[in-house]
């Protein structure tokens, strides 16, 4: 509903009074009303973004107004990509070709995105690392009408991926039968690089990763034709990306060469490593026996007893009966000590 500006003596945007004049009650144009009312604009993702967005991707999204209209004249509508990490726009595209006159206040719109909307994507300064680092996608409406400009938008985090994943192995002859294995590989959060070679019967020969090793030496005496799967793996692929081909391994002369290095030297010189070590055996033998017999009786034989101490006497102790005084021998009879005494010391 439209409502009427009362009369009055001021001024007013339906018309102009004196003081002394009515202005007669009138429609009001659309104009009117919309220089009335400043517009707005609302911006609404219609597909979910994921993690990881894989080009081509098709932008579907929706631009609704109000106190305005769709139309070229008033309308225009711009798809930005940011590093998310450094906030720099590192691309602005112009997508307003999309618009149409409509007298719908909301607008459906679907975008194919590819790679031409990046051009020079990673030549602005901050936009260096875009590739690898987390992005933002946005949609700007700017609504502009006689009386103001309004803008809107809509804004999803995502990692684009730009880079079509390729992947090559690529075979040099190290010696004979003995080839060396690497490989090339172009892609955005690239992971595991694996590699697998199979005989002519079907069995496999060979495993590989070249994201760990980049350079495996495959040794092959067999000629024949070796199949290979050389398989990519990405973060935003379970599948991963395959290169498939076959080695060729031409029959030719083996050579073998065995060489072993060994430096060693004895603590006995002249002697040959095994009898020095003999040697050495038993006398670690002996040594050890002996240390045990030590440690044993330490452990087993224990502390000698001591007797306890004696209280002290002044007095000696009497000598006992038939003593000889000269040398101390004790004797059962008198009659043996004097004996004694006669013969040994001459006693009478």
């Amino acid at each position: 509903m439209l409502a009427l500006a009362p009369a009055s003596s001021g001024s007013h945007g339906l018309g102009h009074a004196s003081a002394t004049h009515i202005a007669p009650a009138a429609t009001p144009s659309v104009a009117s009303v919309h220089s009335a009312a400043a517009p707005s604009v609302s911006v609404g993702l219609q597909v979910p973004v994921t993690t990881y967005t894989v080009l081509p991707w098709t932008l579907i999204f929706s631009v609704t107004v109000s106190n305005s209209v769709i139309s070229t004249l008033n309308t225009t509508i711009w798809l930005n990509f940011t590093d998310q990490a450094t906030h720099t726009t590192c691309a602005a595209n112009n997508i307003s070709g999309l618009v149409s006159d409509t007298s719908s206040p909301t607008a459906y719109y679907n975008l194919p995105v590819t790679t031409a909307l990046f051009a020079n994507v990673t030549v602005p300064a901050g936009c260096s690392a875009f590739e690898a680092d987390v992005d933002a996608v946005s949609v700007a409406v700017i609504e502009n009408t006689t009386t103001a400009v309004t803008t809107g938008g809509a804004l999803a985090l995502t990692s684009f991926i730009l880079v079509t994943p390729t992947v090559a192995l690529h075979v040099a002859v190290v010696s004979a039968q003995t080839y060396g294995l690497t490989s090339t590989y172009t892609a955005q959060y690239s992971g595991r690089v694996a590699l697998t070679i199979y005989n002519p019967s079907g069995g496999v020969v060979l495993s590989a990763n070249f994201a760990v090793t980049p350079t495996v030496n495959w040794t092959e005496t067999t000629a024949g034709q070796y199949p290979y799967t050389l398989t990519l793996y990405t973060a935003y692929s379970t599948v991963g990306f395959n290169a498939t081909g076959s080695v060729n391994i031409l029959a030719g002369t083996n050579t073998y060469t065995n060489t072993t290095t060994w430096s060693n030297s004895t603590l006995i010189s002249g002697l040959s490593s095994g009898a020095a070590g003999t040697i050495l055996l038993v006398v670690g033998l002996l040594v050890g026996m002996i240390v045990a017999m030590v440690v044993g009786r330490l452990v087993w034989g224990g502390p000698k007893t001591v007797a306890p101490a004696q209280p002290w006497s002044g007095e000696k102790a009497a000598p006992a009966a038939n003593t000889c005084s000269v040398c101390g021998k004790s004797f059962a009879t008198p009659e043996e000590l004097a004996e004694h005494g006669k013969t040994e010391h001459g006693m009478q």
